[in-house]
């Protein structure tokens, strides 16, 4: 007895939807990661990786089935477009990655994009208790200083596709030039 397997005739309008709500998504995402400053993390990566892995699970199990030429080629089409939008959502978290470790010579020279790292700054560099000196040795020259006592560092401009704020990191000393606090604002 002769096994036929029968030719699927898959729905491409049906493909068509999910790979845009697919790529709806990621492009959500990827707007998130862009203006939240996103990097690395257990949820980042989960939410990152959910939607590809359903796509590829998704394109695995239609593929099993025999199905014609030109569907075969609309599947291996959506697969390489699921894998370009999940490559550049990674690689947008990685370049975040990147910008948020500090090092001095980077906090030096990269004004404007200060405020990536001032979070990791602020873990690695204990400034509450520091001295007015150890400070500028660490942070460099300040942007601004203010006659009660406070010394102000401009984190750069924080972009989202809606509008542009300016960041400040002000230190405020005691009377012994020791710090006593340190804020983040924006204007």
């Amino acid at each position: 007895m002769i096994k036929r397997t029968k030719v699927i005739n898959i729905n491409v309008r049906a493909i068509s939807i999910l790979l845009a709500v697919y790529i709806i998504f990621y492009t959500i995402f990827f707007t998130f990661i862009y203006t939240k400053h996103l990097f690395f993390s257990f949820k980042t990566t989960i939410v990152l990786l959910l939607p590809f892995l359903f796509l590829i699970a998704l394109i695995q199990q239609m593929s099993r089935f025999r199905i014609k030429r030109y569907q075969q080629k609309y599947l291996v089409i959506s697969f390489i477009i699921g894998l370009l939008v999940f490559g550049i959502c990674l690689t947008k978290l990685s370049i975040n990655e990147y910008k948020t470790i500090y090092n001095h010579d980077k906090w030096i020279a990269s004004e404007d994009e200060r405020f990536y790292m001032v979070e990791n700054m602020l873990k690695k560099e204990e400034l509450v208790g520091k001295g007015k000196t150890e400070v500028i040795e660490v942070l460099g020259t300040p942007t601004s200083t203010t006659p009660d006592n406070k010394i102000v560092y401009f984190l750069g401009p924080q972009k989202n596709y809606f509008n542009e704020k300016s960041k400040y990191l002000t230190i405020t000393f005691n009377a012994e030039d020791r710090v006593l606090e340190h804020n983040i604002t924006e204007e």
